[in-house]
């Protein structure tokens, strides 16, 4: 290339240059702004189906479970992100984590990538997500096992169609023509099956509204280690085990561990009193929350 030719190509690189750069940020304002947009329009949807749920307890009626079910679809993909988020931020790797309720995966992936030098553990009851778990992750320790305060044996409630909502107790689910199949798997607490002395950075909790058992299973491991856990704790489910967010709250304080939401938690803004975790139980705008150390 001539010096010429040289010449005119900076040229035509100094002019298309800020013209690319100021482009490039009006895409990113736009992307910015859709999620921005996106957030505010399901915050809005979920509240105003918590609404709805809230009119529904005051009238004396019990809240559809197509409500409840909506405010599931609609805000499991954001906990998943925020989850994710929150491990990244969480572990180190070397670190080990335990994922209670583990079903397909999907956190266990999440856990490895970012720890793969970890000493990991799931549980998952269901035995052929169990099988599928070992396969997929030969170097986590998983157990089909149901956690709770107590051994033994256990009915087992597993939703065929859909796994997910399978659990010791039977949750109020959207279809009366669901197939439930009654099984029974091994009950455990979280102490006897995880070395107490082992460190543990995270913790999951998904069992469908069992999740005061599993705590109360675990309750030297999470003194001693005070592991940050993220847990589902919603209407439909939480309560028909009778666990109130007073339960909740009450064990955290005990062992010097606040609640907060996840967004919240990783936007560094204060955690919630019992007042506010009781209303956003009570009108369903949360159901998973963080427990952290004080």
């Amino acid at each position: 290339m001539n010096e010429r030719a040289r010449q005119r190509l900076h040229q035509i690189e100094r002019a298309v240059r800020p013209s690319a750069t100021a482009h490039l940020r009006q895409v990113d304002a736009l992307t910015t702004g859709l999620e921005s947009l996106r957030r505010s329009i399901d915050d809005q949807a979920a509240e105003i189906r918590a609404l709805r749920v809230e009119l529904a307890a005051l009238t004396g009626q019990a809240a559809p479970a197509s409500l409840t079910s909506e405010v599931v679809d609609t805000r499991n993909a954001r906990y998943d992100q925020l989850t994710g988020e929150v491990i990244d931020r969480v572990l180190a790797d070397g670190a080990n984590a335990i994922d209670v309720g583990a079903h397909v995966g999907d956190i266990l992936v999440r856990i490895l990538a970012v720890s793969p030098g970890g000493t990991h553990v799931g549980f998952e009851p269901l035995p052929h997500l169990a099988d599928t778990l070992r396969r997929r992750f030969p170097g986590v320790e998983i157990h089909d096992v149901a956690l709770s305060d107590a051994e033994g044996e256990v009915e087992f409630h597993h939703v065929v169609d859909s796994p997910a909502f399978s659990g010791i107790r039977q949750r109020r689910l959207e279809s009366d023509d669901a197939l439930v199949q009654k099984i029974s798997v091994r009950m455990a607490r979280l102490d006897d099956m995880v070395p107490v002395d082992r460190p543990v950075a995270f913790l999951k909790i998904d069992v469908e509204g069992a999740e005061l058992g599993v705590l109360r299973g675990g309750k030297e491991l999470i003194r001693r280690h005070r592991p940050v856990t993220v847990f589902e704790f919603g209407l439909g489910a939480s309560d028909i085990y009778g666990t109130t967010p007073a339960d909740i709250h009450g064990f955290f304080a005990e062992r010097g561990m606040e609640v907060s939401l996840l967004d919240g938690w990783l936007a560094g803004r204060p955690p919630l009193g019992l007042a506010e975790l009781t209303r956003q139980y009570d009108v369903c705008e949360n159901f998973y929350f963080l427990a952290h150390p004080r």
